[in-house]
């Protein structure tokens, strides 16, 4: 799937703001989702440029993945008007908005700025977004958080045709999470046993509290009580 197709299906309905008769996406809500998915995401915005009639133009230049788009922005007020001669604050809001609309460029909220209903995304296409992002532990974290209706709505969700394939690669998907956890394990287990709390204190960082709590349930009860004690060296 395409970083467009990804972001364009995200819901960002509940993270906008309304000023007026105008709709505004948060742009904090914007850089979280973004670098969620693109982590290595990057942004510049280069010197306002100043028009002949004291008003301001920013721009934002957004690369994600190679791709580069770039958004420009006037400095405008709440009726969405030019400033003349704006200060700080209308320049910092103005920036804000423009890394919101770069943002958009790439997908995420885009159809707020077309006017467009929220696209129609079934449970099916945010597995298939997961199991892309060829990140196993984040495929069985983020099954973790749907119940067994909607566990059960991925799998009724798949087209016609693609559902014992979708199934196949779904719970090879599971597979691939419960050998890292268990490899996780076992090198904290390791760890452990040679008494290495800096070992056990960085294999922990590498991991998100999901992930830690399903390999700590992979330890005895010993190596969970000596785990604790040698937390105590690092803090």
């Amino acid at each position: 799937m395409s970083i467009f197709a990804e972001l364009s299906s995200v819901n960002v309905n509940e993270y906008c703001e309304r000023k007026g008769k105008f709709t505004y996406l948060s742009w904090a809500f914007a850089v979280q989702e973004l670098l969620k998915r693109y982590p290595e995401a990057t942004w510049e915005m280069p010197e306002p440029t100043t028009m002949p009639d004291g008003t301001m133009l920013v721009w934002c230049k957004i690369t994600v993945e190679n791709i580069t788009r770039t958004a420009y922005l006037p400095v405008m007020d709440n009726r969405n008007q030019p400033i003349p001669n704006p200060t700080a604050f209308h320049l910092n809001t103005a920036m804000q908005r423009c890394l919101a609309k770069a943002i958009s460029l790439m997908g995420l909220g885009l159809y707020i700025y077309a006017g467009e209903d929220l696209p129609d995304v079934t449970d099916y296409d945010l597995a298939i977004q997961k199991l892309e992002a060829d990140d196993p532990l984040a495929f069985r974290e983020w099954l973790s958080t749907l119940g067994a209706e909607t566990s059960a709505a991925v799998f009724n969700d798949a087209p016609k045709g693609e559902k014992v394939r979708f199934k196949e690669r779904f719970n090879a998907e599971i597979k691939r999470a419960d050998a890292l956890l268990d490899q996780y394990a076992g090198e904290i287990a390791n760890a452990i046993e040679n008494g290495d709390a800096y070992s056990l204190a960085q294999l922990g960082d590498e991991l998100t509290q999901y992930a830690r709590t399903q390999v700590w349930a992979r330890l005895t009860q010993q190596q969970r009580d000596c785990a604790v004690e040698l937390k105590k060296v690092t803090g």
